[in-house]
């Protein structure tokens, strides 16, 4: 049974008072294009105060981060899948943390159906410290064709409607996901998207 909502937060915590660690939230959602293929989106929300930057020039300053996902289908005669992103900050004139905006990123990975350990790490290539953010799960991909079916549910901040598609947005909705799976009492709304799939 495939699990609707699925809410990583990834947190490094301090090993000392002098040490900054990366801090990466990630929603990862199953998704389907039908007649096409199914994919696995991930929603990352890094923290950009925990990110280190260096000169990148006499003027600026600058933070990357390097993610990998592999999927390791446990059909053995199946071909694992992997990916490496790089993800740069925007310039800045300093390295004052507190002052540095969050960012956020999608990916979008098309997958077959069939049952896959997923793995993901991530490491900021600034940090001198040889650890780095590591996340283990099995996933199920299992979208039928022409079977009428639903898509994991995607909770979302805040949302728009757009004139044009961009990265971003899904149905001419851009939106911000809800990077967390608690609600406190003061949101009265609950704002969500869901994709039903081969209703004809």
């Amino acid at each position: 049974m495939r699990r609707y909502i699925n809410t990583l937060i990834f947190i490094l915590f301090s090993i000392s008072a002098w040490t900054q660690n990366l801090q990466v939230n990630i929603n990862y959602l199953l998704f389907s294009i039908p007649n096409d293929t199914n994919y696995i989106e991930f929603q990352c929300l890094t923290l950009g105060n925990s990110i280190r930057y260096t000169p990148v020039d006499e003027q600026s300053y600058q933070g990357n981060i390097n993610i990998n996902i592999s999927f390791t289908p446990l059909d053995s005669s199946k071909p694992l899948i992997s990916n490496k992103y790089s993800i740069q900050t925007n310039k800045y004139a300093d390295t004052i943390t507190s002052t540095k905006e969050n960012i956020y990123n999608v990916i979008r990975i098309p997958i077959p159906n069939g049952q896959y350990g997923l793995h993901v790490n991530i490491k900021d290539v600034a940090s001198s410290e040889n650890t780095a953010l590591e996340f283990n799960e099995t996933i199920f991909m299992d979208y039928a064709k022409g079977n009428m079916d639903i898509s994991d549910i995607q909770l979302i901040s805040n949302l728009s409607i757009l004139d044009e598609m961009d990265d971003f947005s899904k149905h001419n909705i851009d939106f911000i996901p809800y990077f967390s799976n608690f609600y406190p009492e003061n949101i009265s709304n609950l704002t969500f998207l869901s994709e039903i799939y081969n209703t004809d």
